[in-house]
């Protein structure tokens, strides 16, 4: 038999089982019914027509919920169907019924019903029952009027109904709620069960991969042993010429030694002598500052002394129109005393004074006149003097300007050897850093190779110690294979096992 069929954790076949539990509540508690109903029909309290409605009306909810049931056994229309039929057959007894005690029929319904847990239907059947009472109570003390026992009677029924409904909800809510609770951890420990053995499967599996990669690395390590013996046996053999050769290394570095002291010492003097040019050209430096400083000065001086000589020339250039003026006063004297003479000569022995006086006159103008031409020999002499001197100090100024750009440029040579000078010394200190860096790692070099000739001379006497571990070894190499392959055999057994 299919353990599916029977398994109420499944929701269709709770469902199944609610339903068919459902029916066979409501089949019986009609069936009791009929029965004692039939009895009144025999004592001839109950009239047989009203019985036969009677027994439609508990067939009929038992009828539609089998065929419901019979169509789909987990369909959620048979709750309602048995409800609804019972609803029917309440009203129906309620208001033919002679006894207070006819309500109770809702309280087995109730407990019927309670297998499915469902809130909502148990209110609406209670909800439903107390309507109904209500309406026959009133029916009653309207048509019959109520004693007081009734009035009691009718509290009790009321009371009774809505405890019940109190209780039966109570009831359901908690039955649901530790369903909840049991699926929760139903599916929490599917889930667990079903994460464990996917987890044993992928530990089953990667066990079995990793035993095969164990296997083909034991392989490969036992193949590595073997080839490690026959290493150890090269290396025995050789060990002897790796000595001699660590021997040579160590005269050759020591050779190299002595190589880098002379080029440290070198180094440190070439050290000095930059320094030392360095400061001489610090000086140089300083010589050329000056030096600018006083063509820029002689520049000054020369730019001076060339505007004066072009105010010297201006001078010189009026003097000229001045002894113009003065050449032209001395010759229109000339000509006056020139003219006083030719009137004093007319005038006779009248105008002989006058005579006298116009040729003293024209005396003083030939000398000024003569004066007048020394005087523009000598302005031309001078002015000719200005204008070579002008064109010296010209000269002299752009001697002066090219010297100061010559002077200038050397300057900026001096700074740019400066700082090459500069360069080199720190280039010089760093070279001096790395030999003397050499030299040190040349040291341990030679520490070192003394240290590899005394481990060389154990690695060979520790040689034979290891051939015998290697088949030491290789032995404990082939049980662990044995090991392996157990280890795979059973962990392919145990994914058999778990599929």
């Amino acid at each position: 038999m299919d353990n599916r069929l029977t398994d109420l954790s499944h929701p269709a076949v709770a469902a199944q089982s609610r339903n068919k539990t459902a029916i066979a509540g409501t089949c019986t508690m009609n069936t009791v019914l009929a029965a004692a109903y039939i009895a009144e029909v025999l004592k001839g309290v109950r009239s047989l027509p009203s019985y036969l409605i009677f027994l439609l009306l508990c067939l009929l909810p038992c009828v539609t919920s089998i065929l419901a049931y019979t169509k789909q056994k987990d369909t959620s229309s048979v709750r309602y169907l048995c409800g609804g039929g019972f609803a029917l057959l309440y009203a129906y007894v309620m208001f033919i019924s002679s006894t207070d005690l006819t309500f109770c029929y809702v309280i087995v319904m109730l407990l019927i019903l309670l297998v499915y847990a469902d809130k909502k239907l148990v209110s609406l059947l209670c909800t439903y029952a107390l309507v109904i009472n209500i309406l026959v109570l009133v029916f009653r003390a309207v048509t019959q009027g109520f004693t007081a026992a009734q009035i009691t009677n009718a509290e009790i029924i009321i009371a009774c109904i809505i405890l019940s409904y109190i209780f039966v909800l109570m009831s359901v809510t908690k039955i649901a709620q530790i369903n909840d609770a049991n699926i929760k951890k139903a599916d929490s420990d599917r889930s667990q069960s079903d994460d464990l053995l996917q987890l044993t499967l992928k530990v089953a599996g990667d066990m079995a991969g990793n035993i095969d990669q164990v296997s083909h690395s034991t392989s490969q390590l036992r193949d590595s042993i073997a080839g490690t013996q026959t290493a150890m046996e090269d290396l025995t053999s050789g060990t002897s010429e790796t000595a001699a050769a660590i021997q040579v290394q160590q005269q050759q570095t020591e050779n190299i030694d002595q190589q880098v002291q002379n080029v440290s010492s070198v180094t440190a003097e070439l050290l000095s002598s930059t320094a030392e040019t360095s400061a001489n050209l610090t000086a140089s430096k300083d010589v050329m500052k000056n030096l600018v400083q006083q063509v820029q000065v002689s520049e000054a001086s020369s730019t001076r002394v060339a505007d004066s000589m072009e105010e010297l020339k201006e001078y010189a250039d009026k003097m000229q129109s001045i002894v113009a003026l003065i050449s032209s006063v001395a010759s229109q004297t000339s000509l006056l005393a020139l003219n006083a003479s030719i009137e004093a000569a007319r005038a006779g022995e009248a105008g002989r004074g006058f005579a006298v006086v116009a040729e003293e006159i024209s005396s003083l103008a030939g000398q000024t006149n003569g004066a007048t031409g020394d005087i523009n020999q000598l302005i031309e002499h001078i002015s000719q003097s200005i204008s070579s001197v002008t064109d010296s100090v010209t000269e002299l100024f752009d001697s002066n300007r090219h010297q100061s750009e010559y002077i200038t440029s050397a300057a900026g040579y001096f700074d740019l050897i400066e700082k090459n000078t500069a360069s080199i010394t720190s280039g010089m200190s760093e070279l001096k850093q790395g030999v003397d860096a050499v030299s040190d790692s040349n040291s341990q070099i030679i520490q070192s190779i003394e240290n590899v000739s005394a481990l060389t001379q154990e690695v060979t006497a520790s040689a034979g110690a290891t051939l015998a571990g290697c088949r030491t070894n290789l032995q404990s190499v082939d049980d662990i294979a044995l090991i392996m392959q157990q280890l795979q055999e059973n962990a392919n057994e145990l994914q058999k096992n778990t599929q």
